[in-house]
């Protein structure tokens, strides 16, 4: 986007406890974007992930074209947070992050941290933001056009 411009942005933390798992259709049900986080030092704590994505970014009450749930947020209007809360033992770098479910494979993941050095999250949640806002102004202008088109011809000026 050409300049600099600002963006209102809503998060919502679930927290991933299973015991809010009844309001989790509402929170999804008009997001635009997600950001999923876990601890990586937690084995196996990328397979919740998974919960989190069929929850969350696809539609559970449609199928598209192959008989799958349609999706909700697309993968790049998404992002994964690796983050450690504090000095990782298992790893940093290249192995902070553990091989993610197939389903997860397009989305970006990043190792996080507000402690040692890591990715730069902030970043990549600016691209983020803005890969939304522009997604949502260009489909909110192809309604427009779409619209226009419908409601027939428009009244020419002749001289």
């Amino acid at each position: 986007m050409a300049g600099v411009k600002k963006a209102i942005v809503q998060l919502w933390d679930v927290g991933g406890s299973s015991k809010f798992q009844a309001g989790w259709p509402a929170v999804a049900l008009d997001a635009d974007g997600i950001i999923y986080v876990f601890n990586p030092e937690v084995k196996g704590a990328e397979k919740e992930l998974l919960l989190w994505y069929k929850n969350f970014a696809l539609d559970q009450t449609q199928l598209d074209n192959d008989n799958n749930f349609k999706k909700r947020v697309t993968d790049n209007h998404s992002l994964i947070f690796a983050h450690h809360s504090t000095v990782p033992v298992v790893a940093v770098g290249d192995d902070a992050i553990p091989p993610m479910p197939k389903q997860l494979q397009g989305i970006r993941a990043l190792q996080t941290s507000l402690d040692y050095q890591s990715d730069n999250f902030k970043e990549a949640f600016d691209t983020l933001v803005e890969q939304i806002v522009v997604s949502r102004l260009t489909a909110e202008e192809d309604e427009l056009l779409l619209k226009q088109r419908e409601s027939g011809p428009t009244p020419r000026l002749m001289r």
